[in-house]
């Protein structure tokens, strides 16, 4: 039994043996908790609250509103997992951080609006959001992690920032309302598998052939993209290596830069 105000609760770690831990966090179990019969489906972050931790809300498959403070600041590794039915969270321009997994399984949320001080954001971030329509990564973004965007069935326009300079392992792995991607010149690495699955992409733009810019006389193939391309624009390198449009079959335009 505890009482005391929500942001106490939030700030409240304990267990039976006396360590701390979320587990012991009487807002985590509110995921089961009715109020006259019904579910919480709206919960409100006290203001003064700089973070939520890890897991906390994770796996409230009920709440379909959430209300941040401007005062956050970091969403923690699987804050909001799990939060199935979640269609509304505004997210302030003082956030810096979102971990590993913050929004994985968030399947009602279409869009979301992230500030430029975002520095970084973690793996699987995004993972199986299958509703998410839109998505603009800010600038202050260098790396897309591995997962980022997996399963993000619903997704048709994503906006990579100039600053990112590395693509994770299955990043947009079954993104297959994606259209349209832009892989920006300064991204040093794709990971393979990058775009399994990107089974409605007809336009892709790259830095170069291959995995890395090094590396170049591996075939566009190599990405595993889908064969529906029918335009592809390379942005650098200096030579195109037999067999580099492989399997494209239904490709009609290919866009050169003069250093080739």
């Amino acid at each position: 039994y505890y009482e005391g105000s929500l942001q106490e609760w939030i700030n409240l770690f304990y267990h039976e043996d006396g360590g701390v831990g979320v587990y012991g966090n009487p807002v985590y179990y509110g995921k089961n908790l009715y109020i006259n019969n019904q579910p919480i489906r709206e919960i409100t972050i006290p203001d003064g609250q700089e973070y939520v931790p890890s897991n906390l809300i994770q796996g409230w498959s009920n709440l379909e509103i959430i209300n941040l403070p401007d005062s956050i600041k970091r969403i923690d590794n699987n804050t909001f997992a799990g939060c199935y039915y979640l269609k509304e969270i505004q997210l302030s321009d003082q956030i810096t951080h979102i971990g590993n997994s913050a929004f994985e399984g968030c399947s009602g949320i279409t869009t979301l609006n992230l500030s430029d001080a975002i520095t970084y954001i973690g793996k699987a971030a995004f993972k199986n959001c299958y509703n998410l329509k839109e998505l603009t990564i800010p600038s202050t973004i260098t790396e897309i992690y591995p997962e980022t965007f997996y399963e993000c069935h619903s997704l048709l326009n994503l906006v990579l920032p100039e600053t990112v300079t590395k693509i994770g392992e299955d990043a947009f792995y079954n993104c297959y309302n994606l259209l349209e991607l832009v892989i920006p010149k300064n991204v040093g690495n794709v990971e393979p598998m990058s775009l399994v699955g990107c089974n409605n992409l007809s336009k892709l733009t790259l830095p170069y052939l291959g995995v890395t810019n090094e590396d170049c006389f591996k075939s566009l193939f190599n990405y595993q993209v889908p064969s529906t391309l029918i335009e592809v624009t390379i942005t650098g390198g200096n030579r195109i290596y037999f067999s580099s449009f492989n399997g494209l079959n239904h490709l009609r335009t290919i866009n050169l830069p003069e250093t080739i």
